[in-house]
């Protein structure tokens, strides 16, 4: 279950181990789509100018696994 930024980490996890994960759940979150990936999510993610450290570690902790 993903909320908010959560959306985009939850979405990494989901392409980086489609094994691992059979089924999300997206609260409010930013959710990618068929021809959206998370780099793309990244990119826009990082575009926000209200963003806190904490989300930007979390994002970036996911995305160095």
């Amino acid at each position: 279950v993903a909320h908010s930024l959560g959306g985009a980490v939850i979405s990494i996890f989901m392409e980086r181990f489609p094994q691992k994960i059979a089924a999300a759940v997206y609260v409010t979150a930013f959710m990618s789509g068929p021809t959206l990936n998370y780099s793309t999510i990244f990119a826009e993610v990082m575009n926000f100018a209200h963003m806190d450290s904490v989300a930007l570690y979390v994002l970036n902790s996911a995305l160095l696994l």
